[in-house]
């Protein structure tokens, strides 16, 4: 299977260092960026789109949809972001201190009423090979979150989630990650985090 991952656009939040809640909308810049990243797109041949049903993925995915209006669309809770739980709408220091004070773990830490990142691997993961039965031999585009790209990207590459691995795998807004996808694990890499239509 083919593995088309974009991340979605800018977002305010993420020029304010605060974590995303559910309702972050892309700033001017990220619908900038959406746009520049459906041109790029538009020639892809893609055989179905999945799209996180988070606001700020939904926009992105629609200059993405627009040129291939003819493709399926799933909207997905799966492909949503890490839930930091209590976390979320609050400066990202606030969990790096917590963390810190209270000498917790990044891979298996989970904030109050969301997930740790080992939980949110596993749920992107059998999503992502759940996908691959049903389409093992088409082109199929996703569009969701950093974070979940990031996790799904050191699961590939068999990498244990350290904070500092994880930073440097999470792709930028609209990033584009081209990967094939195989059964027996033979994962071949063909793009990682390509923002050349940002220039």
């Amino acid at each position: 299977m083919k593995l088309i991952i974009v991340r979605h656009g800018e977002t305010n939040e993420n020029i304010k260092d605060i974590m995303q809640d559910k309702n972050a909308t892309l700033s001017e810049l990220g619908k900038i960026q959406a746009r520049k990243v459906g041109e790029r797109l538009k020639n892809e041949k893609i055989d179905v789109i999945y799209v996180s049903n988070l606001d700020r993925a939904v926009e992105s995915a629609e200059e993405i949809i627009k040129h291939h209006p003819d493709v399926d669309v799933i909207y997905s809770k799966e492909l949503r972001e890490r839930d930091l739980g209590a976390f979320e709408g609050k400066p990202i220091g606030h969990l790096l201190n917590h963390r810190k004070n209270n000498n917790l773990e990044f891979h298996t830490f989970r904030p109050k009423g969301g997930e740790s990142p080992l939980d949110a691997q596993e749920r992107v993961k059998k999503f992502v090979y759940g996908l691959l039965k049903k389409y093992h031999s088409k082109t199929v585009l996703l569009i969701t979150h950093g974070a979940l790209i990031s996790l799904f990207l050191l699961h590939l590459k068999n990498t244990q989630i350290e904070i500092d691995i994880f930073r440097k795998h999470c792709p930028d807004n609209t990033g584009i990650i081209i990967l094939e996808i195989d059964e027996d694990k033979n994962h071949k890499v063909h793009l990682l985090n390509c923002t050349k239509h940002l220039e």
